[in-house]
């Protein structure tokens, strides 16, 4: 890995895979839920969708047609912390690829009509949503405002609310020295692409941040939301906050923790809830990194009557590993992080993804193979003892059935058992 800071802010991350035959370039920015403001939520993922309405003087069609011409999709993807900007292509076509990233850097002047055209789209997009998410729900009841504005779409409400100026504005902060990276992974050797690196990009004039990032997350002290809703279904989201520090010093130990719990048809939450008890086919867990913490979440979605005993045996679980970790389970873990590295070498894409994950959203060193194969059932158990108590646990349920506080709040105790 080279990393290298051109003159205008941006850092490059260069990561050469000399048995590939192509080049993935993504481009990222700090945006999202947690660097908007609550009345301009959603404000990131429109400004998303307003690269492809144009760029620069390219209109929608003449951007489909650059793209094509050179045999590659640009995607755009908002997520609650980063906006990215992807493109994968030949080597031969690196320059237009670097051409279209410039594109994006440099303030585009969108008209009123491109500008209604694709708020539109966005509308469009936020009435066909499901309007219930206990995933997303999850954030707005772990943070407090001021922290995460909402969900990414943000909501009619909001999205009406903003207008051009409001954009230009808000793409002037993000897009500014110090908040936008560049990976780089693939074909290329190091030497041979910093050149039209510094050219095309290193010569786009980003503005001086104008506003800090935001070091220090906020958690409300309510650890249960229920919310009503139609059907015959609940959605719920049972959430653990670990601090930065805590996260930076076990990051190998909580991704085969988080894997061992159930990521993976083989995980435990997947052989006990779906497999065996048959309560569910809908349950998985997810660890996500912020600025001041990691959450690990465990979502599920299961028929109204099986809710309490879908979230007892998730607890059921959990008080397993906090007394016995399978060292056969550890063993079926490990190679997921370890060995199958590999895999990255012939994926410059996967290789971009694992990089951005480590480097900008974690904003950590990514564990050495090694680490994670030292790690012992032991250290995983602690871990979780450490981890799954009720006073580190946010539950957001959203039901068909009015489900009291106080009752979910008896289940919690459960972790104690």
């Amino acid at each position: 890995m080279n990393i290298v800071n051109l003159k205008n802010g941006i850092t490059v991350y260069l990561d050469p895979l000399p048995n590939t035959h192509s080049i993935c370039l993504s481009l990222c920015v700090w945006a999202g839920p947690f660097f908007e403001k609550s009345g301009q939520n959603g404000i990131s993922h429109l400004l998303e969708h307003l690269h492809f309405r144009a760029l620069g003087e390219w209109t929608q069609r003449r951007l489909y047609f650059e793209m094509e011409k050179i045999g590659t999709t640009l995607r755009g993807t908002t997520f609650n912390n980063l906006l990215k900007f992807e493109v994968k292509v030949l080597p031969q076509y690196l320059l237009q690829a670097l051409d279209i990233l410039q594109k994006i850097l440099n303030s585009t002047p969108w008209s009123e009509q491109d500008f209604k055209a694709e708020k539109a789209v966005v509308l469009n997009e936020l009435s066909e949503k499901y309007q219930y998410d206990a995933g997303e729900l999850a954030l707005r009841q772990i943070f407090k405002t001021g922290t995460y504005a909402g969900p990414i779409l943000g909501t009619e409400k909001t999205v009406n609310s903003l207008n051009l100026k409001d954009v230009l504005q808000y793409k002037k902060q993000v897009f500014s020295a110090g908040r936008v990276s560049l990976f780089v992974s693939g074909a290329f050797r190091a030497e041979g692409v910093l050149t039209p690196l510094t050219q095309k990009l290193g010569a786009c004039p980003l503005p001086a941040p104008v506003a800090a990032l935001k070091s220090k997350a906020n958690f409300k002290s309510q650890r249960i939301k229920t919310v009503i809703l139609p059907g015959e279904f609940t959605d719920a989201a049972l959430s653990f906050v670990i601090p930065r520090g805590l996260a930076q010093k076990n990051q190998a130990e909580l991704d085969l923790l988080q894997c061992i719990l159930g990521e993976g048809v083989g995980s435990l939450l997947q052989r006990r809830v779906r497999e065996e008890l048959q309560l569910t086919n809908c349950i998985y867990t997810q660890l996500d990194y912020y600025l001041n913490c990691a959450v690990l979440q465990i979502d599920f979605s299961v028929l109204t009557e099986r809710f309490l005993p879908c979230l007892q045996a998730v607890f059921a679980i959990m008080n397993g590993l906090k007394k016995e970790v399978d060292a056969g389970d550890l063993a079926a873990a490990v190679p997921f992080y370890a060995q199958n590295r590999l895999f990255e070498l012939d994926d410059p894409v996967e290789k971009n993804a694992q990089n951005i994950l480590f480097y900008f959203v974690r904003g950590m060193e990514r564990p050495s193979v090694s680490s994670y194969c030292n790690i012992t059932a032991e250290i995983i158990r602690q871990l979780a003892s450490n981890l799954f108590q009720p006073e580190n646990a946010y539950l957001t349920v959203c039901s068909s059935r009015k489900i009291s506080v106080k009752s979910l709040k008896k289940q919690l105790k459960l972790l104690n058992e």
